[in-house]
């Protein structure tokens, strides 16, 4: 038979399908019709409980004419039989579903070896699409008599129970839910937070790390299939997730925009570099008390433009670094923060911080075409706050450059209309009255 001439016939056979939709009560009509055709090998697919295009107690049913299925080496009829959804199909396709669908899916079509005293199916092997079913054409068939009975297998959603690490280093049961896959956190990169997906929240940490086993050796990292699970005597198993959380607000940041409002003790990961003149994004960091860390993975912040204000105790891309901060591996490339005359009272001053406490820690710090600048009218506010040391000036910070921080690729500036003699620069060792740029 011609590929053509195949596809024509499974074409009427998917025509006759939906004059085939067959009920409790059936009117032998279309059978003798079919058989007097020729069509009188069928398959009849049974719901079993579910739904066929929406409708319960609804069968469908396959018949096929041998004068045209293929032919084997031992003079047997070769049959196709289509899934239900098969592309072949057509319009005609039809849907399977449970009557109870949020607590059970389609497991696939099986076949059916018998019928129980109720008249349920039992069910034998899957039956697998890609075969052909073996008909000996020297037997007598009606298409109201199927060869092959094929019911639907639903299998109850899988049991997730997922448990946390708690403050007591001990993992606790925090939710149990019944679904087809648990899906792993994944990062929102239009706006760098985390989406939990399907794992718990914790007030006041963040998602780490999910694992198989309380041991933690074998970490999960993605979403959790029916691959995954274990089936004992054909019923899945409860499978047992493990998970970490790290304490506080954690950010992946992927775009300088991500970071107009930082939160004061908040750990930003990079994840790309940020380039701070594209339109939105705003430098927001040196009107805060930072505690939190900014992990920079090498990648760079670049073209930044800071600058003090009016009521600043502090002025700096940072404002005051605490304790807990922590900056690694970042690379700082045309910066620029301005020192401008509306500073007021005591203050302290300095390209990366105006201050950093004793437990801040800075690592792998590279800075390349980076200034501080100093206006016109802070020069006048230094006039007559020298003698009581209001102000006070580092190259990197008011309070020192640390240890291992290398600050040559950070000059200091003035306007051009201001001499150095008028000014007093604090850095590491309180240099009078120049620049040490």
């Amino acid at each position: 038979m011609s590929k053509r001439k195949l596809t024509l016939v499974i074409l009427i056979l998917v025509a006759l399908i939906a004059v085939l939709t067959l009920s409790a009560c059936k009117s032998d009509t279309p059978f003798k019709g079919l058989d007097k055709s020729g069509y009188t090998v069928s398959v009849k697919f049974l719901a079993n409980g579910g739904t066929v295009k929406g409708q319960q107690d609804i069968s469908m049913l396959d018949v096929y004419n041998l004068a045209t299925a293929k032919t084997d080496e031992n003079g047997n009829k070769l049959i196709k039989v289509l899934a239900n959804d098969d592309a072949q199909r057509g319009q005609n396709a039809f849907t399977i579903q449970h009557l109870y669908s949020d607590r059970y899916y389609f497991g696939g079509w099986y076949k059916v070896e018998s019928f129980d005293e109720n008249g349920n199916p039992v069910l034998g092997e899957k039956w697998n699409f890609d075969s052909y079913l073996t008909i000996d054409p020297s037997k007598e068939y009606s298409s109201d008599s199927p060869v092959l009975y094929l019911a639907a297998k639903w299998e109850p959603y899988f049991t997730f129970n997922i448990y946390v690490l708690n403050d007591q280093n001990q993992f606790e049961l925090k939710s149990t839910s019944q679904q087809l896959i648990l899906d792993y956190p994944t990062w929102d990169t239009s706006k760098g937070v985390l989406k939990y997906n399907d794992y718990p929240t914790i007030t006041g940490k963040s998602f780490d790390k999910a694992y198989t086993s309380a041991e933690m050796t074998t970490e999960i990292t993605a979403n959790l299939t029916e691959a995954d699970i274990t089936f004992v005597d054909g019923v899945s198993q409860p499978y047992n997730v493990y998970v970490t959380y790290k304490d506080g607000e954690w950010f992946n940041v992927y775009s300088a925009k991500q970071l107009k409002s930082p939160k004061a003790n908040a750990h930003y990961v990079l994840m790309a570099d940020l380039d701070f003149s594209e339109r939105g994004s705003t430098w927001a960091f040196g009107t805060m008390t930072f505690n939190g860390s900014i992990y920079g993975n090498g990648h760079k912040i670049k073209n930044v433009e800071g600058a003090s204000i009016t009521t600043a105790t502090y002025g700096g891309l940072f404002g005051k670094l605490g304790a807990s901060a922590k900056i690694d591996n970042v690379v700082f490339e045309n910066v620029t923060f301005t020192a401008n005359g509306t500073i007021k009272n005591e203050s302290d001053i300095g390209f990366f911080a105006g201050t950093y406490e004793a437990g801040t820690t800075f690592t792998n710090l590279t800075f390349t075409n980076c200034k501080l600048l100093l206006a016109k009218g802070l020069y006048n506010d230094f006039l007559t706050k020298w003698t009581n040391e209001d102000i006070v000036i580092g190259k990197f910070s008011a309070s020192g450059t640390p240890n291992g921080v290398d600050t040559t690729g950070i000059t200091v500036e003035l306007d051009e209309t201001i001499t150095d003699a008028d000014f007093r620069v604090d850095e590491d060792d309180f240099v009078y009255p120049a620049f040490n740029g």
